[in-house]
């Protein structure tokens, strides 16, 4: 259980402030090189501390030449695909500030976690034939300066939990 494993990690962040955001470094995800067909990232574990809200992830990303055009990276929130990310170049690239809007609807009030799920191709077939990936092969990295921020919405008081349990 993902969410059990890491709920000591969550970043509570300061209600205080219009837009709330952590580092995938300040929830413990530090910069990573990954190879291979199916590469996972994460979870990042984050906290929403107000209703009526949505989230932008900031990803900054490089991939490695040999990766076939659509190949993607998806983008989970809470465990179900939000969106991906797609990695259209076969000589590579990078994504330093890559923006996608989390709705509000994938968020909830409180825990959530974010993780990333890349689906590499090559993009030679001979190179899948042969075993496809090996440590010298196409790769991804994840930034640890990639960040989840937290947009609107009002803070959740103890008031506004009474009332949506009575149903007002």
């Amino acid at each position: 259980d993902l969410a059990g494993a890491h709920r000591q990690g969550y970043q509570r962040l300061p209600q205080n402030r219009a837009a709330q955001s952590v580092t995938f470094g300040e929830a413990g995800v530090p910069t990573g090189t990954r190879a291979g067909p199916e590469i996972r990232i994460g979870p990042v574990a984050f906290w929403n501390p107000n209703w009526n809200s949505h989230g932008v992830l900031y990803l900054h990303l490089a991939y490695s030449a040999g990766i076939a055009p659509g190949s993607v990276v998806r983008i989970l929130v809470n465990g179900t695909m939000a969106g991906t990310v797609p990695l259209p170049s076969v000589s590579g690239g990078t994504y330093p500030d890559y923006r996608f809007l989390i709705s509000g609807s994938a968020i909830r009030i409180g825990e959530n976690e974010l993780a990333l799920a890349a689906d590499l191709a090559p993009a030679h077939p001979s190179k899948a034939a042969c075993g496809g990936f090996g440590p010298d092969s196409s790769a991804l990295t994840i930034f640890s300066d990639s960040r989840i921020a937290i947009i609107g919405g009002a803070p959740v008081v103890p008031n506004n939990l009474a009332a949506i349990a009575a149903g007002a």
